[in-house]
């Protein structure tokens, strides 16, 4: 005789889709979400060009740029202390011809022909400001924050890199932020023989992963 005891079944999952509230434009994401239930992405205009978006309980909030036409939050920053990071380009032409980081994801003409710059956003501020770049170099990129005042992305120097793919002209590192005032930037090493880099995510423990 064979005795079976009850047979335990996995409960279900049970999911429910919710759509977020945009500007109006025709397309929004969210790229990044923290254990608050905080959202954070983009959501376009009416005239095509995107914005920095932080959604908290289903309210969406403009995160606005640096003075350019567009802005965005496109990795996934996940803290909890109300840091949001991400791209923004500022007022200023950008002088190399450059196209950057952003031609790949902000609607056309207005995804090239500007200075972009990683930007923070603090809870406690309530406004986005840029981050330094390396000395010499024009443009940033903000990816990843932590819980400790750190943010991680990648930044231009001032080197003149002949590996770099057209139309990039200036060499670019993997980067580190020291939250202050001021903001104090940190070069990381990269990968022995390359020149160029990326940093796209940090934790509590400091560990940082990027590209080399």
């Amino acid at each position: 005789m064979l005795a079976q005891g009850p047979v335990q079944t996995k409960a279900k999952l049970q999911y429910q889709v919710s759509n977020l509230p945009d500007f109006g434009g025709t397309s929004s994401g969210g790229n990044s979400i923290n254990d608050q239930s905080w959202v954070a992405g983009y959501s376009r205009l009416p005239d095509r060009n995107r914005h920095a978006t932080l959604w908290r309980s289903g309210l969406l909030s403009d995160l606005g740029t640096l003075g350019g036409p567009n802005s965005s939050v496109t990795w996934n920053v996940k803290n909890t202390q109300g840091v949001i990071v991400g791209i923004s380009q500022t007022a200023d032409p950008e002088p190399l011809g450059e196209s950057w980081s952003s031609a790949a994801f902000y609607s056309t003409p207005n995804n090239v022909g500007y200075i972009n710059l990683g930007f923070v956003w603090e809870q406690s501020l309530g406004q986005m400001r840029g981050l330094p770049n390396f000395p010499g170099g024009n443009n940033g990129f903000a990816t990843g924050a932590n819980n400790l005042g750190q943010v991680v992305g990648w930044a231009e120097n001032g080197v003149h890199d002949g590996a770099c793919v057209s139309p990039q002209v200036l060499q670019f590192r993997p980067a580190m932020w020291t939250l202050g005032p001021p903001d104090q930037i940190q070069d990381l090493p990269l990968i022995p023989g390359d020149t160029s880099g990326a940093a796209t995510a940090i934790n509590d423990n400091g560990q940082i992963v990027g590209i080399s």
